[in-house]
């Protein structure tokens, strides 16, 4: 039964993960397209973890957007503390 507690917090967080991840990605491009066009969306999809560093904080800083920031980096915070609680009622951590 415990393991069962710590992969329902582990599955969720990486359920998580990927719907966040996704959602953070649709919205960096969007960026990318509102402020360079599809070729500046191009060059960011091919290196996406460039985008996902600076892409939230450009668009809270230049448009005024904090949803990208909220949603990647929330994101970020709400996987870490999932699998921190999956890890600590396994007794891995």
């Amino acid at each position: 039964m415990r393991n069962f507690v710590a992969y329902v917090f582990m599955g969720s967080g990486v359920l998580v993960m990927f719907v966040g991840g996704f959602w953070g990605l649709i919205l960096s491009l969007r960026v990318l397209v509102e402020v360079g066009g599809f070729w500046l969306a191009l060059a960011g999809f091919i290196l996406f973890p460039v985008l996902f560093a600076f892409a939230p904080f450009y668009a809270g800083v230049a448009l005024n957007d904090w949803t990208l920031l909220k949603v990647s980096y929330g994101t970020m915070a709400i996987v870490a503390v999932s699998f921190m609680i999956g890890a600590k009622v396994m007794g891995k951590a």
